[in-house]
C-alpha cells in the first residue's frame, strides 16, 4: 500500500466545517484567493450546476495555520509570537 497517499482534496464548505479554529465559508474563500491557492479539481454534488471546486487540503491546513497566527498577533500584539 501506498503511505505517501495525499488526503481527499477540501470544498470550501469542506474546509469551513473541518478546521479549528472555525472560518466561515465566506473567509475560507477570502483566504484562498488571498494566499493564491489554486483548485485542484472538481467534486460533483449530484445537483445540476456545475461542480465544486477542491482544494489541496494540506494547503487549506497551512494556509489557515498563517491566518491564525496573524489573527492571534493583532488581538494580542503584547504577547511575542514563537517561531
Amino acid at each position: 500500500m501506498d503511505q505517501t497517499r495525499r488526503a481527499d482534496p477540501w470544498t470550501v464548505e469542506d474546509a469551513a466545517a473541518l478546521l479549528y479554529p472555525v472560518l466561515t465559508t465566506l473567509e475560507v474563500r477570502a483566504m484562498i484567493d488571498l494566499l493564491g491557492i489554486l483548485p485542484v479539481g472538481a467534486r460533483r454534488t449530484g445537483r445540476r450546476g456545475r461542480p465544486l471546486p477542491t482544494y489541496d487540503a494540506s494547503a487549506i491546513q497551512e494556509a489557515h495555520a498563517v491566518v491564525v497566527r496573524a489573527r492571534m498577533a493583532l488581538m494580542y500584539p503584547e504577547v511575542q509570537q514563537c517561531g
